[in-house]
């Protein structure tokens, strides 16, 4: 009967062993799972944001080039201004 239950015993241990090992690794495949997750959605944002830029180019493109267009390019990326034009430059630490 001794002989009976050790076997027993061990049979039990061996369960509730490999019930743990099982469980870790569902927890440890959920944790990596969470994280592809969280990956994924940083980059379909990215992606968003991009595909949003793209559509800008593509508009900025398509603009006819005419002197207003050539205007606002050479203030808003040049700095330039017209002859007589005040400018007024605000430092931004203030």
């Amino acid at each position: 009967m001794k002989n009976i239950s050790k076997t027993g015993i061990v049979i039990w241990v061996i369960c509730i062993s490999l019930i743990m090992i099982a469980l870790v690794s569902i927890l440890s495949l959920q944790l990596q799972i969470n994280d592809r997750e969280e990956k994924k959605e940083a980059l379909e944002k990215d992606i968003q944001d991009i595909s949003e830029r793209i559509e800008e180019l593509k508009y900025e493109i398509a603009k006819p080039i005419d002197d207003d267009y050539i205007i606002k390019i050479a203030r808003e990326r040049l700095g330039y201004h017209l002859p007589g034009e005040k400018v007024y430059v605000f430092d931004a630490k203030d």
